[in-house]
């Protein structure tokens, strides 16, 4: 049962009924000739009496060899009734032949010759058919074996793929850990920009502080390119919903169909320390392939790792802050102050982005002068905006990141008249 399910499984049922039904078609019109033309020999005595046996003879035997036991039997019966009438043609009463040795020794002979080679070939048939069932057997072995080699073999290379991806994520979280070993929060940020480009293939974006007040995002990276323009402060009262959901929910949001018109960014995402998102990435421009959920999980993974270091160095620069900034006020001291513009110097090579800086001298460096015009700048200024002073010489400076300095005269020019305005109506 098992050999025929297999072998009906190689070829096609209906194909295999069709092409047996023809075969015997034509072996039975190839028996029903033979033997019509042994009948016409013998009808029209073509040959002696004596050769008709031996055509009889021959023809049963070519026929049991060729197709079995069966046909064999078939050609048996048209012989025995060639035989008949030619004896009884000849004279000879059928019933008392039965009695004649030697009227019934050809036609016994002819029935032994005919079994006994539609037995040989029968068997010979058989035979075959067993080599064929094992042969299917074996070849569908050699399949399924063949199939499961295919099957290790793709598992292979996925595991060779899986090895070099963890290999390269491996290569890749170390650069990221070298990237990101700086002292200050201000030099992690840009390796920070320049890991989101490189590892995650943003080409367009910007890094945005979260406002106190959690009302404005203020530029401190731009990575626009082209003619890209990313916007330097965005307030969320005139601003798409998508950024107040990121501080809400703290987490990745991509822009919708219907938020086109908005001037929607393409992706905002949170970077978040101690449970409070600080700073905002707004990207514009990246790869489709990026915004599938494996780039979507890449880009949380990719900001976490930002984060802790951020954290960590954000937490160590505030316990230091006491003796970066001149007592009493949120001021550095001008050797802290040149850090902060140093930094800047290298953020304009890396990404463009430019600042803007001036300075201001003051009336005098009394602590209640520097704490007015500290709790006075503090409302003024943005908080990324940083504040040196320098003590020896009374003089303020002022660093503006994201400040294109086309715009200092008109700033500083604005903020020194207020500043004096404010100092003369303090010391009044």
């Amino acid at each position: 049962m098992e050999k025929g399910t297999k072998q009906e499984g190689a070829i096609k049922p209906d194909t295999t009924q069709a092409f047996i039904q023809m075969k015997r078609r034509i072996i039975l019109t190839e028996i029903l000739v033979v033997f019509v033309v042994i009948f016409a020999v013998l009808f029209l005595d073509v040959v002696p009496d004596v050769f008709v046996n031996y055509l009889l003879f021959l023809a049963v035997t070519l026929f049991g060899i060729r197709y079995g036991l069966l046909y064999g039997g078939i050609s048996i019966m048209a012989a025995v009734m060639i035989y008949l009438y030619h004896q009884q043609t000849s004279g000879y009463d059928l019933i008392l032949m039965v009695y004649q040795a030697e009227q019934m020794l050809p036609l016994i002979f002819l029935m032994i010759i005919g079994v006994i080679t539609g037995l040989f070939r029968s068997s010979l048939n058989e035979r075959y058919e067993d080599l064929l069932y094992q042969k299917i057997e074996v070849d569908d072995e050699r399949k399924e074996m063949k199939e499961t080699i295919d099957v290790f073999r793709e598992a292979n290379e996925l595991l060779k793929k899986k090895v070099l991806e963890s290999e390269n994520n491996l290569a890749t979280i170390y650069t990221m850990t070298q990237m990101l070993k700086k002292g200050q929060s201000e030099k992690i940020l840009n390796e920070a920009a320049e890991i989101i480009r490189s590892h995650y293939g943003a080409e367009a974006f910007g890094l945005y502080h979260v406002d106190q007040s959690k009302k404005v995002l203020r530029m401190k990276l731009n990575m626009a390119v082209g003619n890209e323009k990313i916007p330097n402060s965005i307030f969320f009262e005139s601003a798409p919903r998508m950024f107040e959901r990121v501080l809400e929910d703290k987490g990745i949001f991509f822009r919708k169909v219907e938020d086109e018109e908005l001037n929607t960014p393409l992706i905002a995402a949170p970077i978040t320390i101690d449970h409070e998102v600080k700073f905002v990435l707004i990207i514009q421009k990246v790869d489709f392939y990026r915004m599938t959920s494996e780039g979507l999980e890449v880009l949380k993974w990719i900001l976490q790792f930002i984060a802790d270091p951020l954290a960590n160095t954000m937490k160590q620069e505030e316990d230091l802050k006491g003796s970066a900034v001149v007592e009493g006020t949120s001021f550095y001291k001008m050797e802290f102050f040149e850090e902060y513009v140093s930094i800047e110097k290298e953020r304009k090579e890396l990404t463009k982005q430019p600042y803007t800086i001036f300075q201001s001298k003051i009336p005098g460096t009394s602590p209640e002068l520097l704490q007015f015009l500290n709790k006075y700048l503090v409302k003024t200024l943005r908080e990324i905006d940083v504040i040196g002073l320098d003590l020896e010489s009374a003089t303020v400076h002022f660093l503006l990141p994201g400040t294109d300095p086309g715009y200092a005269d008109s700033i500083k020019k604005r903020i020194i008249t207020s500043i004096s305005s404010k100092v003369e109506s303090n010391v009044s």
